[in-house]
């Protein structure tokens, strides 16, 4: 009876002793943890550089196909097919014989027509005195005058008819009428030539320096463009706008130029504005057909408030972004943006000028959480 009374108070000992213990445990309390580091950029309002990029393809500034004017057989070709000529350089020869003839039978036909000239003119230089002493009628004077003014017509015709003999015998003697590349020949040497139809190609030159460069914008662009300038927010000054263009690897073609045409209406297939470039090609390092990037140059946006991309959500609310209160604690806001500039995007409503916003540590965020702000300055990569 003693032995259990005493293991009794052993056991009762041990339960008081884990009481206090637990007691002691519920009275501490873990410190609170400290507010979260953040960094912030203040908003200030600043000029940018707006990029505008079009997809475009290039096209020499002048293409001329050069036909032949008169038919026969093609007897020489004088080029490099895919080679640059320069404008006169001979590029095909047509067989001259039978227009050479008919030279020489126009040139006859000229010296019978200036002969008959010549007795015309003779006539009429007799009867003229003998009728001055009426030794012949007025139908012999006019008869004469008559057979001088054909003699001189005929004459006239048959000059035209040497010039144009003489013309088309310098028409087998194909040149180049401009500058450039020159294309595959069409007919091989030796083929049969026709001075109309597909049977007078010869071939095809295209200059590319300078070179064109098509793209197109759409109507709701230029209607965006021309509300953001009239209300003071975009500047576009059109004598110091540059056009660079991105090749296919996307490397950029070291020289730039500018935009010499925009068309006055909208296609109605496409329902885009087309517009053209003009670019120094000295090297030929661009060739017609390259589908290239036009990027603009020249476009500034004026007091434009921007955030990183990387501090904007997309939520079903739309873009939000997480801002600072006076007392460093936590808020979204909604915001409505337009351009990306240099991975900033540029706000249009949502934000003000001086408001601090949160650009990392967004997923520990919670509406109300206190923060330790760390202020960086805007990110402003290259466009």
């Amino acid at each position: 009876m003693s032995c259990s009374a005493s293991s009794l108070r052993a056991v009762l000992g041990v339960l008081a002793g884990v009481g206090a213990l637990a007691g002691c445990a519920k009275k501490e309390t873990p410190p609170p943890l400290p507010p979260p580091a953040v960094s912030v950029i203040r908003v200030e309002p600043r000029t940018v550089a707006l990029p505008v990029s079009y997809s475009g393809q290039t096209r020499g500034s002048l293409q001329v196909e050069v036909r032949a004017r008169v038919g026969g057989i093609l007897l020489a070709r004088n080029y490099t097919e895919g080679r640059a000529v320069r404008a006169g350089a001979s590029l095909f020869v047509i067989d001259p014989a039978p227009y050479r003839a008919a030279l020489d039978k126009a040139r006859g036909g000229l010296e019978v027509q200036l002969s008959s000239l010549a007795r015309a003119r003779a006539d009429l230089a007799r009867i003229e005195p003998l009728y001055a002493q009426n030794a012949v009628s007025r139908k012999d004077l006019d008869d004469a005058t008559t057979g001088y003014a054909a003699a001189l017509a005929s004459v006239a015709s048959a000059r035209a008819e040497v010039e144009q003999a003489s013309i088309n015998l310098g028409y087998t003697r194909v040149t180049a009428p401009v500058a450039g590349l020159t294309s595959m020949e069409v007919p091989s040497v030796g083929s049969l030539v026709t001075s109309s139809g597909d049977g007078s190609k010869l071939t095809t030159i295209v200059r590319i320096d300078p070179l064109y460069v098509n793209f197109a914008f759409t109507d709701r662009e230029l209607q965006k463009l021309r509300r953001e300038r009239a209300a003071g927010t975009l500047r576009l000054q059109r004598e110091r706008l540059q056009v660079v263009v991105h090749l296919g690897d996307g490397s950029e073609y070291p020289l730039s130029g500018r935009v010499d045409f925009t068309d006055n209406a909208v296609d109605a297939a496409t329902g885009t504005i087309r517009a053209r470039a003009v670019l120094p090609n000295p090297d030929g390092a661009l060739l017609p057909g390259q589908f290239v990037r036009v990027e603009l140059r020249g476009i500034e946006r004026v007091a434009a408030l921007l955030v990183p991309q990387r501090a904007v959500l997309t939520t079903p609310q739309g873009k939000q972004v997480w801002v600072l209160d006076s007392g460093d604690r936590a808020a979204l806001r909604t915001i409505v943006g337009s351009d990306e500039v240099g991975g900033n995007l540029v706000v249009e409503s949502g934000l003000s000028r001086g408001e601090r916003v949160i650009i990392d540590g967004l997923p520990r965020l919670r509406p109300g959480l206190g923060v330790k702000p760390e202020a960086v300055a805007l990110p402003l990569a290259a466009s």
